[in-house]
């Protein structure tokens, strides 16, 4: 009887005494070290930082079978609803992360919910115009997946169950990094703190740090952002309304560009099934304070946004400001910056949370290859120089968008240039006893006078009208889907923008709708159907790269060059390469007829529709190697060197090596 009793206790007093080593935060904080502080910690990678980058990096990492410890000095998730919106390479990256895109599509809303851009006079008044971002969408059959409307507070819980049952994964909540130890030959050391004071050392081969726009692991590293530090001033205001979303049937968006003399902003639906919204409403400090935006005060704003007197809940009210700001690097030593922590700007576009987390992939293949010893360490130096590109990239982007919501804005007479320099008249004389409270009174009537261009008695309504529609029907205003930098950005692309270009306010930026992907070095691998496991299975192409290691696959056709370089990565492969064979066949080819090796691990797949054909046709390539994050890392084209076909493991080792791939026989032991 006791020995089965102290079997039933011995796990609940494990975790009581803080023995567990794989725990959250609250369990693990229990343990102490010397001297009262807490249990020191050696990882290979320390995570600061649990917002969607660092979920996202910790997740990855896990499934490369790497552990690492993620601190963060929030005791739990935030409910605002923050970003919301989740691209299309972001989800195929989420997607081979566990069960997270089947739950992420469960909780999404219907997308005739939020396909739509709404401008009107109140959200239940007059519309103006309105957009429809997928009457036309052209990027359908680009990806396995697809993009989703998801607040990032729904998302996060997600993230934090996968987290939950990985054992390479340990948590340390309401834990505040305090300080960084100078570098060692054998990594970083830092220095977290609890709310009561107890100090933890965590000791890491390399650190991340993902902890937001006011990052710790930035300021102790040294590193400056430049850009423009406040764009505009928002409050935000976190509501709900039951009956809001009754009416909002046959008129639904994703959001609403509300135009009226009382109230101009924007209201986010980010569910309309649950009724949850958040209004963004521009306010201009020092002539407008924050405080004035009470309880009373904001559901007057309510009122007047919506245009009809409902009861609404009101969760949260917090200011925030539009920053387009970018770290001047992403790495310093064996410490690397991602998400908001390396770049900001503003979410016109959506780019914020699906940049930080494709960070998160580009980094985390590198930290694992390196770690498992697959790959030089020089590999990392790549991190910073190509997501540091497509930060600067997107930041131009998403300030153009800005531009074009403002243009919408200018269509009704309203010019936030104007008010700025009112707001800027008032700044100069504010500390004048004489002129300072009356050019107060003077610029916060100017304000208000502005907004009433808006008016439904607007002798110039039908032009205002008129010239809107013209903006929506020209492709002029803001959209949703950006296929060609959502998925065909480029980490070898030469064209660089400087940060002063991005920041300049005359950049106009070529865009389209219409992309088409296409095979080249430092692009993600064009999606096509293929077929696997006797033609009973189909997968994406961008499955042929295994998730649960840092590989390199190795594709090539169904030709006798390529069956002769699938048998030399065979071969490499034994030798401790991580590299993974694939041969991709035309459907009606019989596979018996393939001079293919069966030793080793290696895929054959046929080309479920003909496109893969046609994408190797067009880059008239014969073999291509593509890295873990999806990324094309070489290209062999076939008019390439004949000698070199003639030897292809000597090719191939070669190939390998100037990727910084290193063998090793542990991968395989």
């Amino acid at each position: 009887k006791r020995a089965m009793l102290f079997k039933h206790l011995r796990k609940p007093l494990e975790l009581a005494a803080g023995q567990c080593r794989y725990c959250s935060g609250s369990v693990s904080g229990t343990r102490t070290g010397a001297g009262g502080g807490l249990e020191p910690i050696t990882t290979p990678v320390a995570i600061v930082g649990s917002g969607p980058t660092g979920r996202t990096l910790s997740l990855l990492l896990s499934n490369f079978g790497v552990d690492n410890v993620v601190i963060d000095k929030r005791a739990g998730s935030s409910e605002h609803p923050q970003a919301h919106f989740i691209n299309m390479r972001s989800m195929e990256i989420l997607r081979h992360i566990g069960s997270l895109e089947k739950e992420i599509m469960a909780l999404s809303s219907p997308k005739n919910e939020w396909d739509s851009f709404v401008y009107c006079q109140t959200m239940l008044g007059h519309i103006f115009g309105a957009m429809n971002h997928f009457e036309s969408d052209s990027s359908k059959n680009l990806s396995p997946t697809e993009v989703v409307h998801l607040s990032q507070s729904k998302l996060l819980p997600l993230m934090s169950k996968e987290m939950s049952a990985s054992p390479r994964i340990r948590q340390f909540r309401s834990e505040e990094l305090v300080s960084l130890s100078p570098e060692s030959s054998s990594g970083v050391t830092l220095t977290s703190s609890t709310r009561d004071g107890r100090l933890r050392k965590i000791h890491a081969e390399y650190l991340v740090g993902a902890d937001g726009a006011h990052s710790k692991v930035r300021t102790l590293l040294g590193v400056r952002m430049r850009g423009k530090d406040c764009i505009q001033n928002l409050m935000n205001i976190h509501f709900s309304s039951r009956d809001l979303s009754k009416h909002l049937r046959g008129r639904e968006g994703m959001l609403y560009f509300v135009l009226n003399p009382t109230v101009v902003g924007v209201i986010v639906a980010h569910n309309i099934s649950s009724g949850q919204f958040v209004a963004q409403i521009p306010f201009f400090p020092p002539v407008e304070e924050a405080s004035k935006f009470t309880e009373k005060y904001c559901k007057e704003i309510l009122i007047h946004a919506i245009g009809r007197r409902f009861d609404v809940d009101l969760h949260e009210i917090r200011p925030w400001s539009l920053s387009a700001k970018v770290a001047d690097a992403f790495s310093k030593g064996r410490s690397f910056l991602a998400g908001d922590a390396a770049h900001c700007f503003p979410p016109a576009g959506g780019f914020g949370m699906n940049t930080g987390i494709q960070d998160a992939h580009n980094i985390a293949w590198k930290l694992a290859s390196v770690i498992k010893g697959c790959a030089s360490p020089s590999l990392l130096d790549s991190y910073s120089l190509e997501r540091r590109k497509i930060a600067l990239q997107n930041t131009a982007l998403s300030l153009s968008n800005f531009r074009e919501t403002i243009q919408v804005c200018r269509s009704f007479g309203l010019d936030p240039k104007f008010a700025n320099r009112l707001v800027s008249l008032y700044s100069s004389v504010r500390s004048s006893s004489v002129l300072g409270e009356p050019v107060k009174n003077f610029v916060q009537y100017a304000l208000s006078a502005g907004k009433l261009q808006t008016s439904a008695w607007n002798p110039l309504r039908s032009l205002q009208q008129q010239h809107l529609r013209s903006l929506l029907s020209a492709g002029q205003s803001l959209r949703l889907l950006y296929p060609r930098e959502d998925i065909g950005f480029c980490y070898a692309d030469k064209s660089e923008l400087t940060l002063k270009e991005c920041l300049a306010d005359d950049l106009i930026l070529k865009r389209s709708c219409d992309f088409v992907p296409e095979i080249k070095i430092g692009s993600r691998l064009p999606h096509c159907d293929l077929l696997v496991d006797d033609n009973q299975r189909t997968i994406s192409t961008l499955d042929l790269v295994p998730t649960s290691d840092p590989v390199f696959a190795v594709i090539v056709q169904s030709s006798k060059e390529g069956s002769e370089v699938y048998d030399a990565a065979l071969v490499l492969q034994d030798t401790g390469y991580n590299i993974m064979p694939v041969c991709i066949k035309p459907l009606e080819q019989d596979p018996a007829t393939l001079p293919l090796s069966t030793r080793g691990k290696g895929i054959v797949a046929a080309d479920k529709l003909g496109g893969w054909r046609s994408a190797m046709k067009k880059a008239r390539c014969s073999m291509l190697i593509v890295r873990p994050d999806g990324h094309v890392a070489k290209v062999q084209l076939e008019s390439e060197d004949t000698d070199r076909q003639a030897k292809p493991i000597q090719m191939l080792r070669e190939c390998l090596d100037e990727l910084g791939m290193r063998p090793t026989k542990s991968i395989h032991e």
